[in-house]
């Protein structure tokens, strides 16, 4: 459970971009 450690807003679904990550590797090529 890869969690980014920005401190986004909303930690669920979305990545630090407002983007819905729909997996881990998602977000993960986003740098996020």
């Amino acid at each position: 459970m890869a969690q980014p450690s920005r401190g986004n807003p909303n930690p669920k679904k979305i990545d630090s971009l407002g983007r819905k990550r729909l997996a881990p590797e998602a977000y993960s090529q986003e740098g996020g």
